[in-house]
């Protein structure tokens, strides 16, 4: 089974119960895909044995979305967090504080040292700023066991 994303220029190729990835893929969505074709590895190689294709439904169980369960301020811009599917490590924002102008209060670190995780769970500061969990995890700033 192959399956073309021509938007981003990325192959995925099935073969005796494993998935080849190629092309410039994003890391994230490389393994959310790997993780979808696991899951519905049977039905996957039904419809390509019997030819017969239809929609398999996405990830949507809450399995795979991306909530920190944990997460303590470790100094200067950097946060550790834990997610739900066991990735942990210290996240450093420095760069993302200096790019982005809502984000100017948190240069101080005392200020940025005094995050809360909202519903979601998000980290959030009191200036409104805020940081997305799938962008945590997809980024090269995460160190630890991602």
């Amino acid at each position: 089974m192959i399956l073309l994303f021509p938007a981003i220029h990325a192959l995925i190729a099935w073969s005796r119960g494993h998935a080849f990835l190629a092309g410039n893929l994003p890391a994230r969505v490389r393994v959310l895909v790997a993780e979808w074709v696991e899951l519905h590895q049977k039905e996957l190689i039904k419809m390509w044995e019997t030819k017969d294709f239809y929609w398999v439904a996405p990830l949507v169980c809450s399995m795979f979305i991306i909530q920190i369960q944990q997460a303590k301020y470790t100094g200067g811009y950097s946060i550790w967090l834990r997610f739900n599917r066991g990735e942990e490590g210290v996240v450093e924002l420095t760069d993302l504080i200096e790019h982005y102008p809502p984000a100017a209060p948190l240069l101080d670190p005392t200020v940025f040292s005094a995050f809360r995780l909202d519903e979601w769970p998000t980290p959030v500061w009191d200036c409104g700023f805020d940081v997305c969990n799938c962008s945590l995890t997809a980024g090269k700033s995460l160190m630890g066991t991602v």
